[in-house]
Parts: structure tokens; sequence; C-alpha cells
């Protein structure tokens, strides 16, 4: 796979199929990867969360200890999710290792952060910036677009080892065990028509299967440090106001995982602890800020919640509205995970439909259960 960033511009991932024929038959083609099964039985899962746990976070928590050294819990947050992520993507061996090489992790943020900044008038506007930059008058910032590119690079330099692996038979075609060969398996063995769908319009791209796994593995490495970082950085915070939730949490892990400093959890064991998941349950519930998928209101209009929104209109829900209701969630502002753990199940089964960090429908995030069992092992 010999691809230059520029080329992947054109291809569609399955979060950009605007198609829903075109989106569920790529969802399909993916979701085993992060199925709920195949995340908690998955020996790749087991070697990512020793390796990150006890070679690569530890020692550093240790050192700074030693050393009296502060740590940068965002920055760390961050960086556990990348490796966490590139590590089931394209294998342990081929991931990033921001956690140990720092200096490369702040280079990627800070072009991630870039990137970002200058994300507002293309997302929102895509056929005005179009236009715009056809006629010689781009809003599209160089700056943005080097950022851009040199991400698109970081994550190509990952794709082209796992296809070297791949082809030197590091992966058993009968159990993939990792995203990249997962899907490679899944398009190679897809219609025709569906991989001739995914040809983009740049000439010189040698194979459009190969244009398609670069697009979706960059898509896949794209948001989790934002969204997931972000959670894990509020958790942190909210865990050092609260040394008293810090001590039940503490009192739970080393009751249940004896072995906890020197051996990483069995994400099979992480599912019982009941604590943690309410810790993890009310940071998403106060402190996700993804935003809702748009909508545009139909020809003749609608009317939401009692109001009559015009046609053309782009509509949206918000998570953090929603996570607020007090009807559901008593004192909804404060950081309680008892009110997870001290209800029946009937209450806990009502509060976590109200919980939309990850969406709902055809788009729900399709990584949750692989979400939701990295935060844990961190």
């Amino acid at each position: 796979m010999e691809l230059l960033t520029s080329e992947l511009n054109s291809v569609k991932n399955m979060f950009s199929m605007e198609d829903m024929k075109s989106h569920a038959e790529r969802k399909r083609m993916i979701w085993h990867a992060y199925s709920r099964t195949q995340v908690l039985a998955s020996e790749a899962m087991k070697d990512i969360c020793h390796t990150l746990i006890v070679k690569r976070l530890l020692p550093q928590l240790k050192q700074a200890v030693t050393d009296r050294k502060s740590c940068n819990v965002v920055d760390l947050s961050c960086s556990w999710v990348m490796d966490f992520i590139t590590g089931y993507l394209f294998s342990i061996e081929n991931s990033s290792n921001f956690l140990v090489q720092s200096s490369l992790g702040e280079k990627f943020f800070e072009n991630y952060r870039i990137r970002s900044f200058y994300a507002f008038w293309p997302a929102q506007f895509p056929n005005l910036v179009g236009y715009l930059n056809k006629a010689s008058f781009g809003l599209a910032c160089r700056v943005a677009e080097s950022a851009t590119d040199r991400i698109e690079a970081w994550c190509m330099n990952m794709c082209n080892a796992s296809e070297v692996s791949y082809k030197r038979g590091f992966w058993s075609r009968e159990q993939p065990w990792n995203v990249y060969s997962h899907l490679r398996i899944q398009l190679e063995q897809a219609p025709q028509k569906l991989k001739a769908d995914e040809q983009p319009a740049t000439s010189g791209v040698p194979s459009s299967l190969d244009a398609a796994i670069a697009s979706e593995m960059l898509d896949h490495c794209a948001a989790p440090q934002e969204t997931a970082g972000t959670v894990l950085s509020f958790c942190m915070h909210q865990l050092s106001l609260k040394p008293s939730i810090q001590k039940s949490l503490r009192k739970e892990l080393y009751s249940a995982l004896p072995k906890l400093n020197t051996h990483s959890p069995d994400p099979k064991d992480l599912e019982t602890l009941g604590y943690l998941h309410a810790v993890i349950l009310e940071t998403l519930r106060l402190h996700d800020h993804t935003p809702g998928p748009p909508r545009i209101t139909p020809d003749n209009g609608c009317t939401l919640a009692g109001f009559s929104i015009p046609s053309g209109t782009r509509v949206s829900a918000l998570a953090y509205v929603l996570h607020r209701n007090e009807t559901v969630f008593a004192d909804a502002e404060l950081f309680r995970p008892e009110r997870w753990t001290d209800v029946n199940e009937l209450e806990k089964v009502r509060m976590q439909r109200h919980i939309w960090a990850f969406g709902s429908g055809d788009r729900q995030c399709i990584a949750l259960h692989f979400a939701t069992t990295g935060m844990p092992s961190f």
C-alpha cells in the first residue's frame, strides 16, 4: 500500500457515507471487530492492555512519583487513547507509542488542534468552501491543510507497516484479530461493484481497496483522542476533587484485582466492577461533549417539541442537555457515581436509556464496546 495522503480526499468511509445502503453495508463489514464478544475475548486486547499498563504507563507514573514531578493528565489520557486504538487497529507492534515517545505525541496533538481550529467552515459550509476554493478565494487555511497532511501521513505509515505484516501472514485469515486485517478480508470478499464504488477520483491510485482501508483507518484514528481522551481527563479531574470517591474506587479495584500493581487486568474481570463503571458512566454523563448528528428538516417543515421548524433548517440534539434532565438525574450537576449503584435495576435501566454519549440508531458509534473497555482499563 503506497498511497499519497492527497489520494484519500475523495474516498468515502463509513462515517462520511451519506447513502444509507452503503453505510449499512460498510458497518456490517466492521461491526464484528468492535462487538462486545470480540473485544472481551480478544487476545490482542489483553496484549494491548498489558503492554500499555505494565510496560508503558505504570513505569512513567512510578518515575514521576520518585522524581516528585507532576504529570499532564490531558496529554497522558490522550496518549493512552491513541496507543490503545492504534494498537487495536494495527496491532501493538505497528501502533503509536505516545506514552513513551511523548514528543511525537505532542506533535500529533498539535497538528490535530490546528486542524480542528480551522475545521468550522469546511464542515459547516462545504459547498461554499468548495466554490470559493475553485474560484481561488479559498477559506481553507494552508496551515490547517499541512497539519491534515501530517496526520494522514502518520496514519499511512501505520497502514503500510500493517500491510507488510499482513502479506507475511502475520495474521490468520480465518481469525483476524485486528481491525485492519478484518476490514481487508471483508473488502476482498465484497462484491466487485462495492469496491468499484470506492475508487477515488484522483488518478494514479494503485488500488481502490487500499484507499478504502486507509480512509477507514484514518477515520478510526482521528476522533478518539478528542472524545475518549477528554472524558478520561475529566474523570481524573473529578477523582482529584473527591478523595472519598477515590477511596471507594481503590477498595473495589484492590479487592477484585489484588495483583493490579504488577499485572494488567483482564477486560472480562473489569466487567464485574460496578463502582468503576459507575465512575465512567457519571463522567460520560457530565463531560461528554460529542455533538449530536445534524439533520435537515424536510421540504414541508416539521414540528419538534411543539415548535414549528421551517424546511431546510439544520437541527440537532445535544447530549449535554439530555444528560442534565433533572426528572431523570436528580441533582444532575453533581458528580455522584452512587446514583448508578444505589438504585434498583429498573431505575438504572431508565437512566442508561438517557445516556447518549455514543449516539443511537444506525449512526451510533461503532466502537462503543471498545471504548467502554478501554476507559476502565486506564
